[in-house]
C-alpha cells in the first residue's frame, strides 16, 4: 500500500493505431495523499477484505509457500510485512507456520498500523511498526527470513524499485511472497479508485527477475470467494549462497 515518494505517473491504457501509439497515463497518488486515503478507510478495512475471503486467500497462500514446515528453523523468524496495512497477510502467517515470529511492519498509514498491532498478536509474536514508505528502508541488508506484500506492488510508481529494495533486505535463500490484483472488472475498478498498475502475470513475473528474484511460482488464492477470481499470489526467493563459518542463518 505505498507508493514511491517523487509523483510520476502510471500507465492506464495503450494502443498502437498505425504509425500511431496511443497511451493514457494517470498522475499517482502522492505518498501523503495515500497515507489520507487509508487513514480513512483503516477502521473498516479488515471487515471489508475479510467479507470479500482475501483473509481466506491469504492462509492458501502462506500453505502453498510452507507446505513443509518440518524444514522451518526453530529460531524465531525474521518478516517483514511491507505495506502492512490491518496486518492481515501477516495473521496468515503466524496461523500457517505457527514458529515464533518478529515481524516489523511497514505502512504509510498510522491508522492502519494501529490495526494491525491490534490484529496481529498470539503466541510467540512480536510485531513492531514503522510508518514510512518502501524505498531506502532503514534496516540492514539481509536482514529478513520473509517479506510479505499484500497489494503493495501495483500502487508503487517503480514497482522494480522497491522489489530491489525487498529483495536487499532479504537474507540469502530468503522468501518473498505476494498477492497482486489480477486484470478484470474488479481490477479496472481498483485502478480507477486506487491510480494502479494492471499487472499480467507475466508483467509481475518480470518485475521479480528484474529485481534479481528468482523465477517466480505464481499461485491462485483456490478460494471460492469473489478474492480467488480478484488476485494472484507469487512466491519468490532471493539466491542462496554460502554461509560463511559460524553463520547461524538457515536457508527457508
Amino acid at each position: 500500500m505505498q507508493p514511491d515518494i517523487i509523483q510520476s505517473t502510471i500507465p492506464i491504457w495503450s494502443q498502437a493505431l498505425g504509425s500511431w501509439n496511443v497511451s493514457i497515463t494517470r498522475n499517482a497518488f502522492e505518498a501523503r495523499e495515500l497515507k489520507k486515503e487509508y487513514d480513512e478507510v483503516a477502521g473498516v478495512w479488515q471487515s471489508k477484505i475479510e467479507r470479500l475471503g482475501f483473509v481466506k486467500g491469504y492462509q492458501r497462500l502462506m500453505e502453498a509457500a510452507f507446505f513443509n514446515r518440518a524444514l522451518l528453523p526453530t529460531r524465531p523468524l525474521k518478516v517483514l510485512d511491507a505495506g502492512i496495512g490491518t496486518g492481515a497477510m501477516s495473521t496468515a502467517f503466524t496461523q500457517v507456520v505457527e514458529t515464533p515470529v518478529e515481524i516489523l511492519g511497514v505502512d504509510l498509514s498510522p491508522r492502519m498500523l494501529e490495526e494491525a498491532r491490534e490484529n496481529v498478536t498470539g503466541p510467540g509474536v512480536c510485531i513492531e511498526t514503522l510508518e514510512s514508505d518502501l524505498i531506502d528502508l532503514p534496516v540492514p541488508s539481509n536482514s529478513f527470513d520473509v517479506v510479505l506484500m499484500a497489494h503493495v506492488v501495483e500502487h508503487s510508481i517503480n514497482p522494480i524499485s522497491i522489489l530491489v529494495e525487498m529483495h536487499r533486505v532479504l537474507k540469502p535463500g530468503g522468501v518473498l511472497i505476494a498477492s497482486i490484483t489480477c486484470p478484470s472488472l474488479f481490477g479496472r475498478y481498483i485502478q480507477l479508485v486506487w491510480r494502479t498498475h494492471r499487472v499480467t502475470p507475466d508483467t509481475a513475473c518480470d518485475w521479480l527477475e528484474a529485481a534479481e528474484f528468482t523465477v517466480p511460482e505464481v499461485v491462485g488464492f483456490d478460494t471460492s470467494a469473489t478474492a480467488g477470481a480478484r488476485s494472484l499470489g507469487y512466491i519468490a526467493h532471493k539466491a542462496a549462497t554460502p554461509l560463511r563459518d559460524g553463520g547461524d542463518d538457515d536457508e527457508l
